[in-house]
C-alpha cells in the first residue's frame, strides 16, 4: 500500500525523517508519558528512565544501585588526607605520641585489664621491692598527670611492674635482696593460710623465740611452703592449743625433765610429769610466770658455739619435737644435743634425715 504525502504533510515527515534518531524517540515518548499521567494520575517514582539522563551518567550508574546513591563527582583529597573510616599507621602513631606527651598513655591500657588479675597487695610489694620508694610514687603521678592519690599511683605503677612495663622514673631505694623475697614469701603463705597476727605471737613463744612474731610468721611460712604443717590452728589460744604443741613449747623453751620434777614437787597434786610439763607449756603461751626456782635453759651456759647451732636448728624451722626424733635416729641421745649436733650439720650445709 502505498502512501502519497505531499504539500505541508510531507514536509513534517521528510524533516522528522532528517532529526537525529535520539531525538526522534525523546519525541515519541512525550505522548506516552503524558498517556500515563492521564491513566494513574502521577508518574512512577522511577519514571525517569535511563533514556532520559545523560549519556555519561548512564555509564556510570551501576545497575540497581540504591535510590540515596549519589553520582556526583567526589571533591579531591588534600595530599595525606585519609578518608573517613580510614586511619593510617603515622595517624595511630601520633595520636600515641600525643597521649604521651601530655601524660595520657593509657598503658596500652587495653592491657590495663591484664593487670587488674593482681592484687592491690601484690602490686605494692612489687612497687616496694623494685626499690621504689614515697617520693618515686609523687614523681610518677607528676609524669602521669595523674589526679589520683599517691597510694594510687603505687598500685598503677606496682602492676606496670608485675605486667613487665617500665616505669618512666628511676626507683629511688634498692631493689629486695633474694633473702627479702624469700622472706616476704613465707610471710605471703602464713598469711595466705588464713593465720594473722595473734597466731603469730602464739607460735612466736611456741618456738621459744619470745616475742618476735615476725620471725614466727617466716618460720612457719617456710614450713608451709615446704609442704609442712604449723603446730596450731587459727584462733587457736594458750590454752585450747594441743597437748603436744604445749610439751613443745616447755621443752623450746628451756625447760627439761629436771626442771618437770622440780614442778611436780610445786604442783602437788599433778603426779604425771607429762601432765606437768604440758600445763607449764600452756603458761608460758599464756604469758605467765612458772613458780620460783624453775627457770628456762639459759644461753650463757653454752659457748658460742652451741649457741649458733642452736639458733640454725631453730631458724630451719626445726622444734622440739624434731628434735626428739633426731635424738631416737642418733642413738637415744639427749634431745638438747640433738638439737647442737643437727645445728652444727645445717651450718656445714648437711641435710638432716628429719624434715623441718
Amino acid at each position: 500500500m502505498s502512501h502519497n504525502t505531499s504539500g505541508p504533510q510531507r514536509g513534517i515527515v521528510c524533516r522528522f525523517r532528517s532529526m537525529p534518531r535520539s531525538l526522534g524517540f525523546a519525541l515519541l515518548a512525550v505522548p506516552v508519558t503524558a498517556a500515563a499521567v492521564g491513566t494513574f494520575g502521577v508518574l512512577p517514582a522511577n519514571a525517569h528512565d535511563t533514556r532520559t539522563q545523560p549519556v555519561s551518567q548512564r555509564s556510570s550508574a551501576p545497575t540497581g544501585a540504591p535510590d540515596h546513591a549519589s553520582t556526583a563527582p567526589s571533591r579531591p583529597q588534600a595530599p595525606g588526607a585519609t578518608s573517613a573510616g580510614h586511619r593510617t599507621k603515622d595517624d595511630d602513631d601520633k595520636g600515641t605520641h600525643d597521649r604521651r606527651k601530655h601524660g595520657k598513655d593509657r598503658d596500652k591500657d587495653d592491657k590495663g585489664k591484664h593487670h587488674q588479675k593482681y592484687t592491690a597487695e601484690e602490686a605494692l610489694g612489687a612497687f616496694f621491692d623494685a626499690g621504689y620508694l614515697y617520693e618515686d610514687a609523687v614523681a610518677l603521678k607528676r609524669a602521669w598527670h595523674s589526679k589520683a592519690d599517691v597510694s594510687d599511683v603505687k598500685v598503677r605503677a606496682g602492676r606496670k611492674l608485675l605486667a613487665g612495663r617500665d616505669l618512666p622514673v628511676d626507683p629511688s631505694g634498692t631493689p629486695a635482696t633474694q633473702e627479702e623475697l624469700a622472706e616476704r614469701a613465707a610471710i605471703d603463705a602464713f598469711l595466705d593460710a588464713g593465720f594473722d597476727s595473734y597466731d603469730a605471737d602464739l607460735l612466736a613463744r611456741l618456738w621459744g623465740q619470745g616475742d618476735d612474731a615476725l620471725k614466727a610468721k617466716v618460720l612457719a611460712g617456710n614450713k608451709l611452703l615446704a609442704g609442712g604443717e604449723v603446730p596450731i590452728e587459727h584462733g587457736q589460744t594458750a590454752w585450747t592449743v594441743s597437748q603436744d604443741a604445749a610439751l613443745a613449747t616447755y621443752f623450746n623453751n628451756g625447760y627439761d625433765y629436771d626442771d618437770a620434777l622440780v614442778l611436780a614437787e610445786i604442783w602437788s597434786g599433778v603426779e604425771d610429769l607429762v601432765d606437768v610439763k604440758a600445763n607449764a607449756g600452756h603458761k608460758i603461751l599464756d604469758g605467765l610466770p612458772l613458780p620460783g626456782g624453775v627457770l628456762p635453759f639459759d644461753g650463757d651456759q653454752v659457748d658460742a658455739g652451741q649457741q649458733a647451732a642452736l639458733d640454725a636448728f631453730f631458724a630451719a624451722g626445726y622444734d622440739y619435737d624434731d628434735a626428739v626424733a633426731l635424738a631416737r635416729i642418733w642413738g637415744g641421745i639427749d634431745p638438747f644435743d640433738a638439737k647442737v649436733m643437727a645445728g652444727d650439720k645445717l651450718i656445714a650445709g648437711i641435710d638432716l634425715p628429719v624434715a623441718a
